[in-house]
């Protein structure tokens, strides 16, 4: 085994070192490298990835969410968390850092807090969802727009926690 192939296998190199092997070793044939660095990139991104600290009644408080000493950063989250547990077709709500990730009928959605005494409720790229969902939104709160990468989220902003319930249930995907 070479030196550099047992270096890649080591996890030695960062994520942005290895998706330039994997260029490389891809356009020169190396298929030994070429499979080592992916096995290595698939490690690393899985390192990344929040972990559940505590599994809560109905939803989740990763790592990322809390202080060195396991209080959660914003406990307006925690609320919420607990709104959604009530919310139909909705699973594996998890606390993040910012907000609250959850699945809507086995779409990705997610839900924090947009201001002081002011909620959200959204999902990258708009046109997952039907117009009828953004005319229905309309009558819970505020509609807002923008851009996130390459892709564009649609979020509805209200002041009650009360009508994340409405929210939810006004959801249509396309």
């Amino acid at each position: 085994m070479s030196d550099f192939l047992e270096k890649i296998k080591s996890d030695k190199f960062t994520k942005h070192e290895l998706e330039n092997i994997i260029c490389n070793a891809n356009s020169k044939g190396r298929i030994d490298l070429l499979e080592a660095a992916k096995i290595a990139l698939a490690k690393y991104d899985k390192s990344n990835r929040p972990k559940i600290i505590k599994k809560m009644d109905g939803y989740y408080i990763t790592d990322v969410a809390c202080d060195n000493n396991g209080n959660v950063l914003n406990p307006k989250l925690i609320e919420i968390a607990t709104a959604l547990v009530d919310c139909p077709f909705v699973d594996e709500i998890a606390i993040l850092k910012t907000e609250v990730r959850f699945y809507l009928k086995g779409r990705h959605m997610l839900a924090g807090v947009a201001g002081v005494n002011l909620f959200r409720v959204g999902l990258l790229d708009e046109n997952k969802i039907k117009d009828s969902t953004i005319e229905r939104w309309k009558e819970v709160g505020v509609i807002v727009k923008g851009q996130y990468f390459d892709a564009t989220y649609v979020d509805v902003h209200f002041s009650s926690l009360a009508q994340i319930t409405k929210a939810i249930g006004s959801v249509e995907f396309a």
